[in-house]
């Protein structure tokens, strides 16, 4: 979804039936990593593999608060930011593209409150823009703490997640 709305490829439900280019490159990625998954690392160099003209950044330290200011950061350039996070019972690990930022402004600084995402994991959004919210009001500010993160995906419940990496692209 990430490298459609960059405008490198043009039609993602199609990737299968391409035999050259961008989109033939990461069907192939794809299938390769499909059952055991990318690791932040991984999927950045794929990326670029698929794309060598894409700007990739990647962000994967143990620090959750560190790993949130640089999605902040990223989002503020206007670059879309692929998140990785983890339930806090661990039994779930997921990536999320997010896509734009909910907040409210304070004294003419803006705070953000939830990260808006395209969830691949969940039904398509149905009269908005995405269709996942990574709420992150509890982890920004003077009196940040880790663990407060609470995802929510369209028709699911909410759930506490903790970050584990994350990569901006442009």
């Amino acid at each position: 979804m990430s490298l459609a709305i960059l405008g490198r490829i043009s039609d993602p439900t199609t990737l299968s039936d391409r035999a050259r280019g961008v989109a033939s490159r990461l069907w192939r990625a794809a299938q390769l990593n499909f059952f055991g998954g990318f690791s932040v690392d991984q999927l950045a160099a794929s990326l670029v593999d698929v794309d060598s003209t894409l700007n990739v950044r990647a962000c994967n330290l143990d620090d959750e608060l560190k790993i949130l200011a640089f999605i902040r950061r990223e989002m503020e350039k206007e670059r879309l930011v692929i998140a990785s996070w983890h339930s806090q019972r661990g039994d779930t690990h997921h990536w999320v593209l997010l896509i734009g930022v909910e907040g409210y402004s304070q004294h003419e600084t803006f705070k953000p409150t939830a990260f808006l995402a395209l969830d691949p994991g969940t039904d398509a959004p149905i009269m908005t823009g995405y269709n996942g919210r990574l709420e992150v009001s509890g982890a920004v500010g003077r009196h940040a703490t880790a663990g407060k993160m609470v995802y929510e995906a369209a028709w699911q419940s909410r759930m506490r997640v903790a970050l584990t990496s994350a990569i901006s692209l442009g």
